[in-house]
């Protein structure tokens, strides 16, 4: 629907999440021995992708300027830089099409048949890691 447009995937989907029903207790087969402990006890505390802290980012000012920056970056960025795209391709490659700076192996019998060779800056590259590290007001 359009009011949804604008709505960051985060917050999509803690809409259509259902509560899960409590796991039931392990019942233990020798009937004395120790109380197993519950999942969240045995699991370890490092920080697992996709978290808490992943998701409250998203939800900051800073979080949402990102994820609308990144939608689309190609109006305002020029990627990849003309030095990378003015690379000629070796012998036996061709450029790939759509993608500039790179380029693919197309001859029959070549050892590297198949092989991209992406010639693009990837530390300049348009991803979230690279504009994370940069202030907000740039």
């Amino acid at each position: 629907s359009d009011d949804s447009d604008d709505v960051p995937l985060a917050a999509l989907a803690r809409k259509a999440a259902k509560p899960k029903p409590a796991p039931k207790p392990a019942r233990s087969s020798s009937g004395g021995g120790a109380a197993r402990k519950p999942a969240a006890a045995r699991t370890s505390s490092k920080k697992q992708k996709g978290g808490l802290a992943e998701q409250a980012f998203y939800e900051t000012l800073r979080g949402e300027l990102l994820q609308a920056f990144l939608k689309r970056w190609w109006y305002v960025v020029d990627w990849p830089a003309a030095d990378a795209t003015a690379v000629e391709p070796e012998d036996g490659f061709e450029r790939l099409a759509g993608f500039p700076g790179v380029h693919i192996c197309t001859e029959a019998g070549h050892a590297r048949l198949g092989e991209v060779v992406d010639h693009r800056d990837h530390a300049t590259s348009p991803c979230f890691a690279n504009y994370y590290s940069k202030p907000s007001a740039e």
